[in-house]
């Protein structure tokens, strides 16, 4: 299969999952929301998050194909027993997957608020006021910093074979990445340690100053606490969420153009705290916004 053929199909199937998850979690969002959440900031954050996916394929299929032709310092059928036992290797396999870049995504979500230049793309997704199931749209360059910073180290320390049940861990990923957005009733409460829950991730969002630089972790929440970065919300403590001085993106143009020189522009001269740092701006354009999380 050609290079172009295998993009055509893979963007199909990454709309045909995009298209049967998201009335699944619409509709539990929906049915559990603490308030309503307008149809138009949904509709518009599925739509952006739609039209990427050209864009977020040809980046992923790029590096992890220029990956495949690395061989990796460690193979998991390097191990006693595990080549002849399909169940077991893709069952280990998918659960490390989750693990190793889970725990990558961790430190690249650091390495996020912590230097100007990713924050400034990563701002996009903080950026948005309404946050909610569906409308949690990422910049594109995301997948870029996520590519390069998450699966790569991966791919290079191990070589796994989830097969399906890899697929199968990866839609549950997919919906759990949705629910923590979303502004439902429901949550893990004390177990929010180890799976993180809207309650936990919303804090990460939040616009209040006690809450930056809180709560990285995306599938587990026991990073920050092994780290030093959590922050167990109360339990009636749901934030605001945005970035101060950011407005977000309302338009297709706002998001391909992101981000634009009026939108985060700041005053030169000024100090402006970027996830958790005092940065210059002195001669910079757009680097110092005040970052929501």
């Amino acid at each position: 299969m050609d290079w172009v053929t295998a993009f055509a199909a893979t963007c199909g199937l990454w709309l045909i999952n995009l298209l049967w998850q998201t009335p699944i979690v619409w509709g539990f969002e929906r049915l559990t929301s603490r308030y309503p959440v307008a149809a138009e900031r949904q509709l518009r954050g599925l739509a952006f998050t739609i039209v990427v996916v050209p864009v977020s394929v040809a980046i992923s299929m790029t590096v992890r194909n220029a990956a495949r032709s690395i061989h990796p310092l460690f193979d998991l059928h390097a191990i006693p027993g595990y080549a002849g036992h399909p169940t077991l290797t893709m069952g280990a396999s998918a659960a490390l997957s989750i693990l190793l870049v889970d725990f990558a995504y961790y430190w690249t979500h650091r390495l996020q608020h912590t230097w100007p230049l990713l924050w400034r793309f990563h701002a996009q997704h903080h950026a948005i006021r309404d946050l909610s199931a569906l409308n949690n749209y990422a910049h594109w360059s995301e997948t870029l910093v996520g590519e390069v910073f998450k699966f790569l180290p991966v791919f290079l320390m191990i070589r796994l074979y989830p097969g399906i049940i890899g697929l199968i861990a990866g839609v549950f990923v997919a919906i759990h990445q949705g629910y923590i957005h979303s502004t439902s009733r429901l949550n893990f409460g004390r177990w929010s340690w180890f799976i993180s829950d809207n309650v936990r991730h919303r804090i990460h969002h939040s616009i209040e100053r006690q809450h930056f630089d809180k709560n990285f972790g995306i599938e587990f929440g026991f990073w920050d606490h092994l780290f030093g970065t959590a922050y167990v919300p109360m339990p009636d403590e749901w934030p605001e969420t945005g970035v101060r001085e950011q407005a977000e993106a309302k338009s297709l143009k706002d998001y391909w153009l992101w981000p634009r020189h009026e939108v985060v522009q700041a005053d030169h001269g000024a100090i402006h705290e970027v996830a958790g740092r005092q940065v210059s701006l002195d001669g910079v354009d757009c680097a110092g916004v005040e970052p929501g999380a």
